[in-house]
C-alpha cells in the first residue's frame, strides 16, 4: 500500500511538471489516507520553473493540514527568496493559525523574510496582523535583495487587508437602515397627528413595514 501510495505522488508530481493535468482531489484523498509528506509536491517547490513551483505551493495550500504547512514554512525561510510570494500567498491560506507565526517573523533580521511575512498577513486580512503592517509600512526602511524597500511591501499588505475585509464585512448600513424600519412600524401613533400623516405617506412609498396583523382581511 504504501509503495503504491508513493508511485501515486510521484506520478502525480510528473504529471504537474509537465502541466498536465493535476488531480489534486486524488492525490488530497491519498494524503489524508497515508498521512504520508507530500513529498512529490515538496520537491516541485524547488524546480526551475516559475509555474510549477507556484502551482506546487496552491495545491499544499489547498491540501492544507500540518505537513503541508510544514513544507511551505522551511521552503520560505531556508530559501529566503524575496520573489517568493507564491508561497506566502500558499502559507496565507491556512489562515489564523500561522498569524501568530507571520507577525514573529516581520522581527527577522533578514529584509526578504519580513517582506515575504507582510505578503502572507496581508492575505489572511486578521486583525492581529494590521497593527503590525502598519508599523512596518512606517517604520521598515531595510532594502530586500531585489534592491526593494520593506514598507512599500507592508502597505500593499495592508491594502490587500482592507480590501479582503471589504469585501467579506456584512452590510451593517443596510441592515441598521431596515432595522429602524422596522421599529418605525412598530411604534405606535395617535390618530390626527403629525406623525401619522408621515406614517401614512412612507407607507404609500412602501417604506414601512406593517405587521402581519395589518395585512389580515377579517371574514
Amino acid at each position: 500500500m504504501t509503495d503504491h501510495c508513493d508511485a501515486v505522488l510521484r506520478l502525480w508530481g510528473r504529471q504537474l511538471y509537465e502541466r498536465q493535468s493535476e488531480p489534486l482531489a486524488w492525490a488530497q484523498a491519498v494524503l489524508r489516507a497515508t498521512g504520508r509528506p507530500p513529498t512529490a509536491l515538496a520537491a516541485r517547490l524547488n524546480d526551475e520553473t516559475d509555474w510549477v513551483r507556484s502551482r506546487a505551493a496552491q495545491a499544499l495550500g489547498e491540501i492544507g493540514g500540518d505537513q503541508a504547512l510544514a513544507v511551505l514554512w522551511q521552503t520560505m525561510t531556508q530559501r529566503r527568496n524575496p520573489k517568493a510570494g507564491h508561497l506566502a500567498s500558499a502559507i496565507a491560506a491556512f489562515g489564523p493559525p500561522v498569524v501568530e507565526d507571520l507577525i514573529a517573523l516581520t522581527s527577522d533580521p533578514d529584509p526578504d523574510l519580513r517582506a515575504l511575512a507582510c505578503r502572507a498577513l496581508g492575505s489572511t486580512a486578521d486583525d492581529r496582523a494590521l497593527p503590525v503592517l502598519e508599523r512596518l509600512a512606517a517604520h521598515d526602511l531595510a532594502r530586500t535583495t531585489l534592491g526593494g524597500l520593506v514598507a512599500p511591501t507592508a502597505k500593499q499588505g495592508l491594502r490587500t487587508a482592507h480590501r479582503i475585509r471589504a469585501r467579506t464585512a456584512p452590510p451593517a448600513r443596510a441592515w441598521r437602515s431596515s432595522r429602524r424600519l422596522v421599529l418605525l412600524a412598530r411604534t405606535p401613533v395617535e390618530p390626527g397627528s403629525p406623525d401619522s400623516a408621515c406614517r401614512r405617506q412612507r407607507s404609500k412609498r412602501g417604506l414601512v413595514h406593517r405587521p402581519l396583523s395589518a395585512h389580515r382581511v377579517s371574514r
